[in-house]
């Protein structure tokens, strides 16, 4: 809990762009274990993107600081766009995993035990937002962001009517 409120907090001073968390992180984050099994906060903005950040069971059942975009499978047009700024960026050669199926899009990874301190932890999680950035994924988010309030607002207005 206290690793993903201080990323949160950090993140939210080097990279304005993104609408980070204000409150409610400890309710929200310990959602997440029963319905999902894993310590994770998402940055939606109201965007087609998300950014999720936090602690996920790995692949050998180990806790994992993730980093990882997703978006809904029905929007397939978000796939491809950031699957080539990944690429453009060579993400994938910095330990970046691209996801062709489901949510995710696209997803770094690290072993707990390598970044065994708050900072050094801390530090993992804001390199990579600072890859997703230089790579123009968080403008990604942020023009995907736009698309998202328009639906929002349609939406209202339908319902209105």
């Amino acid at each position: 809990m206290k690793l993903v409120t201080e990323v949160n907090a950090r993140a939210a001073d080097v990279f304005p762009q993104l609408e980070w968390w204000k409150q409610g992180i400890p309710v929200f984050v310990q959602k997440q274990f029963p319905d999902k099994g894993r310590y994770t906060l998402r940055v939606w903005n109201q965007s087609r993107m998300g950014l999720l950040f936090g602690l996920e069971t790995g692949r050998a059942d180990e806790a994992t600081y993730t980093v990882w975009l997703e978006a809904d499978p029905r929007f397939v047009e978000i796939r491809p766009r950031a699957h080539a700024l990944a690429e453009d960026a060579h993400l994938l050669l910095t330990g970046w995993e691209v996801v062709f199926d489901g949510w995710k899009i696209l997803q770094a990874g690290a072993h707990t035990v390598n970044y065994p301190t708050l900072d050094t932890a801390a530090a993992w999680f804001l390199s990579r937002f600072d890859e997703l950035d230089r790579a123009g994924l968080f403008r990604l988010l942020v023009e995907l962001r736009a698309v998202g309030s328009e639906l929002v607002d349609e939406q209202s207005e339908e319902i209105a009517q």
